[in-house]
């Protein structure tokens, strides 16, 4: 990391004396301070000129490209995506321009101003498009749908860029050199046996939706090299990002006293990357498990299946209770106690009534007065009182529902070291499994305890525990072919762990999940652990991150080239330089 912090500092960069960039036991960098700070010090100030911005206005690097350049991608890229893209995709416009400027960079090479910031980047990610099949596999059973939206997006660009050009051959759209640079790169594979365009778009593409946010006015997409550098916590966040108004720096501020730091015990920093209560989206999008939040998505589907219905609904009686009136931000449950929020007892009282009393729902609807976005009094009265009607039917259906996640879209992921080894991601996911089941095993516990608090837990947990531990979960699955198949299988199937649930702790508390597993060979000893608890807290109820959990930014191992000079060099080597 020097050349990232002589870079830095050359380009005007401001550290706070005591603020250090810090690589962590897993390879990744992350800031943290050896000097105690007041709440409100500015720790690092970025000035605009080094800011990475889809913004075209003065974007110019003679004697290398100029703002009328960029003008020209812009202008093509805008009325390209507003004719031929989805709605959706419109709206990430300022995303792709940027990814569109990331590969430009890696084309100037070291001629790129930002040539030490993206050579410090990881050269491949633990993100969705980073998954092998098994992996996706998995992450499709618990967090499809941000699958789904990230396929779409990035089909979206890698579209858009053989479009560009395709047209390129008829008019002049980016610098010629550029044109060569990408049309050569397609007919090439890089290091790791995959196309070299669509290696660099798909890397440019993670850079970007990792690592970028939005300006103040929703313009444009920024990335603040060394502030890109913040990892997350939601409980335990103590940095604020804010754009200096007077000239468009970029600083980081303190928003707690951090004052028991020193050389020797260096004061972690944290950013709350935002949506907390949505591990999933850190999964796929960001490629971390994320055990820091106090609340997580209740993952309450039968709301959306429920959307054209309720349309249908609003023709009749003017309103979309309780659809218009739930903030599906707050379709949440506690990731300490199983408690749920009072919108996910709505929600099931929604599909009660829905199922077994349509009259009484169609009562309730008219009891909102139609076209407001809140209800009346009237409204929440009878809310209360429909909710204490029917608190056992309502009970036993939050118990079926997550027993049937428990079961199906959650049950237990069990693995070998040996597929440990084989698929670098596998640990992270097998992680947010096991978090997540402890949240939703959470809600049963709790569900127990305000219903019947003499029965035991383990006994209503054994049922659907022990269907859990199917074949069809295995990592391996039937997917997998070659001579280690009939191993791995078998030694997979004489495992069959016991279905209580201090044997389920037990058993992948044995499981031996640490980054150190991305880079072993099989002759290796397997010596690290995962705890199954998923999170530690003190007794003031504040969350701990577990180490145990992994949270990874994936580093190149030393027997592959592939970083992004070996792309240069592979296109360089085919035809002459860039």
């Amino acid at each position: 990391m020097e050349p990232l912090s002589t870079w830095a500092l050359d380009w005007g960069v401001v550290l706070a004396e005591g603020l250090q960039l810090t690589e962590d036991s897993v390879g990744d960098w992350t800031l943290t301070i050896t000097e105690p700070f007041e709440q409100g010090y500015p720790l690092l100030t970025v000035p605009s000129h080094v800011i990475l911005t889809s913004d075209i206005q003065d974007d110019a690097y003679l004697p290398y490209y100029d703002e009328n350049d960029m003008r020209t991608v812009y202008t093509w890229m805008a009325v390209e995506m507003g004719e031929k893209q989805p709605t959706f995709q419109q709206n990430y416009l300022p995303e792709f321009i940027l990814i569109f400027k990331v590969m430009r960079e890696v084309y100037l090479g070291k001629n790129s101003r930002w040539y030490a910031w993206w050579q410090s980047l990881p050269q491949t990610f633990a993100t969705g498009l980073y998954l092998d099949d098994i992996e996706r596999k998995f992450v499709d059973c618990m967090a499809g749908e941000f699958l789904y939206t990230q396929d779409l997006q990035h089909k979206a660009f890698v579209g858009l860029m053989r479009r560009l050009l395709n047209a390129q051959e008829s008019r002049k759209i980016i610098p010629d050199g550029m044109y060569t640079w990408l049309r050569q790169s397609q007919h090439l594979i890089d290091g790791n046996g995959q196309n070299l365009f669509e290696s660099l778009v798909k890397w440019a593409f993670t850079v970007v939706f990792t690592r970028s946010w939005r300006s103040a006015d929703r313009q444009h997409a920024q990335i603040v090299p060394l502030g890109d550098l913040a990892n997350h916590d939601s409980q335990l966040a103590n940095l604020r990002p804010l754009f200096r108004p007077v000239d468009g720096a970029f600083q980081f501020y303190l928003t707690r006293d951090l004052m028991n730091v020193s050389e020797l015990l260096p004061g972690k920093l944290y950013l709350s990357y935002g949506q907390s209560y949505c591990p999933a989206r850190y999964l796929v999008l960001f490629g971390f498990c994320d055990v820091s939040a106090p609340y997580v998505d209740a993952h309450i589907d039968f709301l959306e299946d429920e959307e054209d219905i309720a349309n249908k609904d609003l023709e009749n009686d003017g309103n979309l209770w309780p659809m218009r009136y739930l903030d599906q931000t707050c379709l949440v449950i506690s990731t300490k106690s199983g408690a749920m929020s009072e919108e996910v007892w709505i929600a099931f009282l929604y599909k009660v009534l829905r199922e077994k009393d349509p009259e009484e729902l169609s009562m309730l609807r008219k009891s909102f007065e139609s076209g407001h976005l809140a209800p009346t009094v009237d409204g929440d009265e009878l809310v209360a009182k429909l909710l204490e009607k029917w608190e056992l039917t309502l009970t036993s259906e939050i118990r079926a529902h997550y027993q049937r996640l428990l079961e199906t879209d959650f049950a237990p992921i069990i693995v070998t070291e040996q597929d440990l080894l084989e698929h670098p991601n596998l640990s992270m996911i097998v992680s947010y499994n096991l978090f997540m089941r402890e949240c939703f095993i959470g809600v049963l516990q709790h569900l127990s305890e305000i219903s019947d608090p003499a029965i035991p837990m383990q006994d209503m947990s054994t049922s659907f525990l022990s269907a859990s531990f199917s074949s069809q979960y295995t990592a391996n699955a039937s997917t997998i072919s070659g001579p280690r198949q009939q191993s791995t299988k078998s030694s997979m199937s004489n495992n069959t762990p016991d279905t209580t649930m201090d044997s389920y702790a037990q058993a992948f508390s044995r499981l031996k999940l640490n980054e150190k597993a991305r880079i072993q060979t099989p002759d290796q000893p397997f010596t690290t652990t995962i705890s199954s608890a998923g999170q530690s807290r003190d007794d003031t109820g504040e969350t701990a991150r577990t180490e145990n959990f992994i949270s990874t930014k994936t580093t190149a191992t030393s027997d592959s080239d592939t970083s992004m000079d070996a792309y240069i060099r592979a296109i360089n080597n085919s035809n002459g330089t860039a």
